[in-house]
């Protein structure tokens, strides 16, 4: 597991509107037989709207002069692996909620660096600051990494680690260019 804190299915904390609708939709089929995936995940986007790893790379491209957060944590999976997990539980189904993400979580700042080390590019002196410096509209947890043990254990699965995740997104990337 991660070396930093990582929160289970029964840890919550309503940070904002948003976690509290995603809440209410839990509540709401609580009883019945569903499946809930709470996931985070990045990858090359197919359409207008950036993702991560696209604003990383066009930094990158650009040389642009950016922020990397050294206290927002995340645990997530790249989207090719996250489909390939949903492909396996639409032939397994089980109910409950389940944190679906990687088995180790980094910084936005070590993410970001490790993006552009896999692709052998370097970031235009960013600025490695805490997120506490950034002015957001809504607030955001600094804490967004997630304990998957409890779907490991129910599907008998091994999710890969971030830093694995990050080698095949860069990939498709490099594939790209």
């Amino acid at each position: 597991q991660s070396r930093y804190d990582t929160s289970t299915e029964k840890d919550i904390q309503l940070k904002n509107t948003y976690a509290l609708t995603k809440l209410f939709g839990e509540s709401i089929s609580q009883n019945k037989q569903m499946l809930h995936l709470r996931t985070n995940f990045f990858g090359k986007s197919c359409n207008q709207r950036k993702s991560f790893t696209d604003w990383l790379y066009e930094s990158l491209q650009k040389q642009d002069k950016i922020k990397l957060f050294s206290d927002v944590y995340f645990s997530p999976l790249s989207i090719g692996t996250l489909i390939q997990e949903i492909l396996f539980l639409i032939k397994n189904p089980q109910f409950g909620v389940f944190n679906l993400g990687s088995s180790t979580a980094l910084s936005k700042a070590e993410f970001a660096l490790l993006f552009a080390n896999e692709l052998k590019m370097n970031f235009n002196d960013p600025e490695i600051c805490e997120s506490s410096t950034f002015a957001f509209k809504a607030k955001r947890p600094t804490n967004m990494s997630m304990n998957v043990n409890k779907f490991v254990l129910t599907f008998n699965r091994q999710l890969p680690t971030l830093e694995s995740e990050i080698k095949l997104c860069a990939k498709e990337y490099n594939e790209s260019i």
